[in-house]
This record gives structure tokens, C-alpha cells and sequence, in this order.
């Protein structure tokens, strides 16, 4: 599952704008909807390929682009910083119970409040268990308020992380020559997403949600902005230090260029689903993009 523990601060490289957000430990990319350009619906976590945009300046860069300022500890965190507090009390009952081979202590506690009413100055009433456990809540209770409102004071100097929206990406595209070929990957790997969306919505209005056979896939003919886009990020994906092929391939098989698409996908690496069926696709000639539906997904 994903799971978060704090917040994590980062400047702006442009204009050192410092932005909050969260702290990631743990991460599930587990979705409702997944296609084989990338997109996916109601995902579990969605970085939007880490490109944000900069409330201060509104200028857009990468996190990783970004310089780290430092971390902001969840309310969590600041509570279990005070739980090494102990109940002596406690302790000294399970030294005392370690120290005897059968434990007696259930008689004690049965004439404890007769020695309390004989003798009260030496025997003080005890508290109820009832009574230590609901003391013990409120005081969780106050010791989170305090955390949360504590927490709330530390996160208003700073601005949430924006991400650039789908609106941004062709003034990003357009303005290429002010960002990193890093940037631009991101970018044009979302564009490429957003044009696909127009197929999308128009086989989900034909056919619905259900799961197409092959023959059923309606077909799918790239505009001359999209072919553009995805050319340019083949290069772009080519030049980076970790080459994915199997988005290169999917990018080859919507253009219509098999022989390439089934090149970069049977390479003779490990095999996996979305792999697979992309190679399927292309050795069957289909270029549209389609869904991949994992076990989870199956209804």
C-alpha cells in the first residue's frame, strides 16, 4: 500500500520558491485502469511523471530538478518521540510476578480494598481498570491535538506541490529550449497520454467498459501532432540513461512500425504482462492503445 510519514520541503530551481509535500515510504501502483501508453485511472499513486509547477514563479520543473530544504515530522512521529514514558507501577508488578514460580498477585488485588477502607492513609483507593484505560485515552487524545495543531502551524509558511496539468504540457513542449531533456521526457510522455484520450473516450462511448477481443479493438490512426510527439519522444527516451523499451515499443507499434515495435520488445528479457501483450498486439498488426488488465482488475 502506499504510506506516507511527514513532509519533505523542496525550492524551486527557478526561484527558489520552497513547496511542501508529502513524504512517501512506501508506494502501490495498483489501479482501476490501466492502458498501455501509461495511463491509468484511479491509481493508488500517481506522480504525474514528477513535473510540477511552481506556485511562486509558475514556472515547471521536475522534484528531482527541485533542492531538497528539509523534512517536517507527521503528528504520528511527534507523539512517539514522548512515548518512553512508563508506568513504574506496571513494571514493578511483572518484576514481582517474574520473580515467583506461581503468581499470587490475584489475591492481593482481591483484599486491597478492604485493607484500603481499614486503613486508607497507607492503602490510597486504587483506580478502576476501566478508569486507567480511559485516563490513558484522553491523554492520547490531548497528546494528538496538540501534535495536529502543532503540525498545522509548521506546514502554513509553505505552499502545497502543484502539478503541471494537462493544459500546461504544450506551452511546455512549445517553450522546449527552457528545460531539461529530462523535463521534456515527462512532458511529452504525458502529452502523448493526453492525446491518446480522445480514443479513449470515443471506444468508451461505442463499446463501453467491457474488455475487447482483438478483432473488436476499433481502429486507432495517429493525428500529425500526435506522430510528432511520439517521434520526438522515442529520441528522447533513447537518450536516457535507463532505456525503456517497452514504452518505446508500445510508441512504435501506435505509429504503425511493427518491425520496430517487436525489435525492442523481444529482446530476450524477463518476460511480464504488459510486455506481452504489447508484443502480441504488434505481431498482430494493431497499433490502438488497449488496456491492461492485471489479475486484480478482472470483474
Amino acid at each position: 500500500m502506499t504510506r506516507t510519514d511527514g513532509y519533505r520541503l523542496y525550492a524551486c530551481p527557478h526561484c527558489d520558491k520552497v513547496h511542501v509535500g508529502l513524504n512517501y515510504v512506501s508506494f502501490n501502483f495498483m489501479a482501476f485502469e490501466n492502458w498501455s501508453d501509461g495511463r491509468s485511472y484511479q491509481s493508488l499513486y500517481d506522480s504525474r511523471q514528477g513535473l510540477h509547477r511552481c506556485v511562486g514563479c509558475e514556472d515547471f520543473f521536475l522534484k528531482s530538478e527541485a533542492t531538497f530544504m528539509g523534512s517536517i515530522p507527521g503528528w504520528r512521529s511527534r507523539i512517539s518521540q514522548d512515548d518512553t514514558e512508563l508506568d513504574i507501577q506496571e513494571l514493578i508488578r511483572r518484576q514481582n510476578a517474574d520473580l515467583t514460580f506461581f503468581d499470587f498477585s490475584w489475591i492481593n488485588d482481591l483484599i486491597y480494598p478492604l485493607k484500603s477502607w481499614l486503613n486508607p492513609s497507607r492503602f490510597p483507593q486504587k483506580k478502576s481498570k476501566k478508569q486507567i484505560a480511559r485516563e490513558k485515552k484522553e491523554k492520547e487524545d490531548a497528546k494528538q491535538l496538540l501534535a495536529e495543531e502543532e503540525l498545522k502551524k509548521d506546514l502554513e509558511a509553505y505552499p502545497w506541490f502543484s502539478y503541471a496539468q494537462d493544459s500546461d504540457l504544450k506551452h511546455i513542449i512549445d517553450n522546449k529550449t527552457n528545460y531539461s531533456d529530462d523535463l521534456l521526457r515527462s512532458a511529452r510522455t504525458l502529452y502523448w497520454m493526453y492525446l491518446n484520450d480522445a480514443y479513449r473516450t470515443s471506444r468508451k462511448y461505442t463499446h463501453g467498459e467491457k474488455n475487447l477481443s482483438l478483432e473488436e479493438i476499433p481502429e486507432f490512426v495517429p493525428t500529425a501532432e500526435q506522430t510528432e510527439n511520439m517521434l520526438a519522444l522515442i529520441e528522447l527516451l533513447k537518450s536516457d540513461e535507463f532505456v525503456l523499451k517497452t514504452r518505446i515499443g508500445e510508441l512504435y507499434r501506435e505509429l504503425g512500425d511493427f518491425d520496430q515495435a517487436i525489435a525492442w520488445l523481444d529482446d530476450g528479457s524477463d518476460s511480464y504482462q504488459e510486455k506481452e501483450t504489447i508484443l502480441t498486439l504488434a505481431r498482430q498488426k494493431i497499433r490502438a492503445p488497449v488496456k491492461i488488465v492485471y489479475a486484480h482488475q478482472r470483474r
